[in-house]
């Protein structure tokens, strides 16, 4: 399941109160996607928050009642930390919000024990959960090697688990989406495989690996003013030497990208690059940006590509323009010769 229908997974789990877990690789965006729909659940009316309770670094004693002396005689007192229904008519609270159990795999098994209460019955010690706020657990799995432990058989019981991959489609409807560095789009067009080196990078004994956050940073070195002497060990530093060598030469290749006004000017004559890479730089530079008008200026240069990589054209500029695409004679054209290919 890729993280954009995990997304819709949780928003479903919500609905139906059904406590979910999200397994997954590191960098997915596992935890971003709680963040994500507190801000766009409609079904949550007005303010709306997240907690995060980290079981890496959370202690049992934390997610119980703590015991307190009053009046000569042991009693048990309320986390604070709970929004109850009373927090919630005391203003700390909105009414509506997700308890993101992050790194769940990574805490002690007293931890995750003390967890069941709270996914199961909403509760934590004598505190219960106002009806507003949902449970929702996230981690590496084991297989990651990402620190990630054993999950208490109990615990697991208590969830619907759903297990998340990365997924280019939507890595690369990310990256137009929140306006990273075109260049990006189109080199993991060209090095698909290049997406998440994880496993590959934990096999090497490699700190630093790729994958969809590490993506993101890269989009935003270079945006940034790097000295050409340390860019490609900055790059290194974020996704590894092998990846970011292949990144570091691709970028090269913009220098040799045919004119763009002359493909804009000369649609049905302008040259097509023969070298791989180059051509997936082309089509990256022609989606970055693109509006409806300039998709049916080049598109009569674009339809002269091979259906693969006008198909890939046409859903890149459609994560750009959205519905409108729909609208143009490029994307009639593109569906009456190309459809079959569509993804």
């Amino acid at each position: 399941m890729n993280i954009h229908d995990c997304k819709e997974a949780v928003r479903v789990a919500y609905e139906l109160d059904l406590p979910i877990f999200i397994l997954g690789p590191p960098g997915l965006g596992k935890s971003s996607i709680i963040y994500q729909l507190a801000n766009e659940m409609p079904m949550m009316e007005g303010p709306r928050s997240v907690i995060e309770l980290r079981s890496s670094t959370a202690d049992p004693s934390e997610i119980a009642d703590l015991k307190a002396i009053f009046d000569g005689k042991v009693i048990n007192v309320q986390q604070d930390w709970v929004p109850t229904d009373e927090a919630i008519a005391a203003g700390k609270y909105p009414k509506f919000g997700f308890i993101l159990l992050d790194e769940v795999l990574d805490g002690a098994m007293m931890v995750q024990s003390a967890l069941q209460n709270l996914v199961l019955d909403r509760k934590l010690g004598s505190a219960k959960l106002a009806k507003g706020w949902f449970p929702v657990a996230a981690s590496n799995r084991r297989s990651d090697g990402a620190a990630a432990g054993r999950m208490s058989t109990a615990l697991a019981s208590r969830f619907m688990i759903v297990e998340a991959e990365h997924d280019l489609d939507v890595t690369i409807a990310f990256a137009y989406k929140n306006d990273w560095n075109p260049i990006l789009p189109a080199f993991l067009r060209f090095r698909p495989n290049l997406l998440d080196t994880f496993q590959e990078a934990k096999k090497a004994g490699q700190a630093s690996y790729a994958c969809g956050r590490t993506w993101e940073m890269v989009s935003r070195l270079t945006k940034g003013a790097v000295p050409e002497s340390i860019r490609l060990e900055l790059l290194s530093g974020l996704v590894g030497q092998g990846t970011a060598a292949e990144f570091y030469a691709f970028e090269r290749t913009y220098k040799s990208l045919p004119d763009m006004n002359e493909i804009r000017n000369h649609p049905e004559t302008a040259a097509i690059p023969t070298e791989p890479s180059v051509l997936y730089a082309t089509i990256g530079s022609l989606v970055a940006k693109i509006t409806v008008r300039e998709l049916e200026r080049v598109w009569p240069y674009v339809v002269r590509l091979s259906p693969e990589h006008c198909t890939m054209f046409i859903n890149d500029a459609k994560h750009q323009l959205d519905k409108a695409i729909k609208t143009t004679k490029a994307w009639n054209e593109y569906v009456q010769k190309f459809g079959q290919y569509t993804y």
